[in-house]
């Protein structure tokens, strides 16, 4: 915590590294501090809930400034997911996003990273660096690609894939025995 809070002062300020000491949820918490490592030091960032069925670098192409996944309704920008090279603006934005959220000045009800991720890249569309961004797109894999049916997972999130911009899956978005992708073999029977 000690770390992110420094890093998140020096990627935007003590203000937002306030708000980020103050924050009780977890996911906001780590919304802010994964903001702040990828504009320190660049790098791509995964949370441990996906499963790979390809490698990401070799999807990326060598000029890309930023690359996350939009999610299924195209509203959003996952957290899931990120990439960003060292000192990218975006990332500095998007930290002044959620301080603007924890000021009250731009209040984002619902999930508040995904939300503020979104407006962070609409703010820098005309940047140059953004020119060949990587925007890959969560899919519903049942009614796109089709490939094998995870039938050990029980919650529909369980079949949403992540594609590159060629459409190629890259990862499952959810592995089977997470929070939203359960095994069907966890469920407790009644003695």
């Amino acid at each position: 915590d000690q770390q992110c809070a420094r890093l998140i002062a020096v990627a935007a300020d003590e203000e937002t590294a306030r708000y980020f000491k103050e924050e009780t949820e977890g996911m906001y918490r780590s919304d802010m501090c994964r903001a702040a490592g990828l504009w320190r030091y660049g790098g791509l960032y995964f949370d441990n809930d996906m499963q790979t069925l390809a490698s990401s670098w070799d999807r990326l192409r060598p000029t890309a400034q930023f690359v996350t996944v939009r999610d299924f309704e195209r509203r959003y920008f996952f957290q899931s997911f990120l990439g960003s090279a060292p000192k990218l603006e975006l990332m500095r934005t998007y930290l002044f996003g959620m301080r603007a959220h924890y000021r009250g000045t731009h209040v984002v009800h619902g999930l508040l990273g995904v939300q503020v991720l979104r407006i962070a890249y609409d703010a820098h569309l005309r940047d140059p660096t953004l020119a060949d961004a990587q925007l890959w797109s969560e899919v519903d894999n049942s009614k796109t690609h089709h490939l094998r049916e995870r039938l050990w997972g029980w919650e529909k999130l369980c079949d949403y894939l992540v594609v590159d911009d060629g459409d190629r899956p890259i990862f499952w978005s959810r592995m089977v025995g997470s929070p939203k992708c359960r095994d069907l073999f966890e469920t407790k029977i009644p003695r």
